[in-house]
Order: structure tokens, then sequence, then C-alpha cells
């Protein structure tokens, strides 16, 4: 047996009404990250500074960047 691809998870869980729902929900907060990583790009920052500026680590910044451009929702 294969193992599936998040991609093709992706796809089979958003089939379900309830799922769906709430991945379109997330449509805002996805949005927002899309739209700090290109700040934070515009700004010529790195994730370093930017993690110094919030008082968090670099990879805080490196995962909630990778889970805007992923479309993978990560609450830590």
């Amino acid at each position: 047996m294969s193992r599936k691809t998040h991609a093709q998870l992706v796809k089979k869980a958003l089939k379900k009404p309830g799922v769906k729902k709430a991945y379109d929900e997330l449509e805002e907060e996805f949005s927002l990250l899309k739209t700090i990583v290109a700040a934070r790009r515009k700004a010529g920052k790195t994730q370093e500074e930017v993690a110094l500026a919030m008082g968090t680590t670099t990879s805080v910044v490196g995962r909630l960047e990778t889970a805007g451009a992923q479309r993978r929702y990560s609450p830590t």
C-alpha cells in the first residue's frame, strides 16, 4: 500500500462538507500570512530580524511563513 501525499489527503478531506467549510474559514489567516511574508521581503528583513522585533525565535517566524505558503494550518 502506497503512502498518500499531503495534497492527496487534502483533496480527499475537502470532499467532506464540514472539512471544506472549516478550511474555507481559514482563508483570512492564509491571506494574512501571505501578506506578512510579502511585507517582510519588501522591507528587506530577514526572518531573524523579524523574530527579534517580535520577541520570538526565527523558527517560529519560519513556521508561520511555511504554513501560509503551503496553506497548512499550524496553530503553534
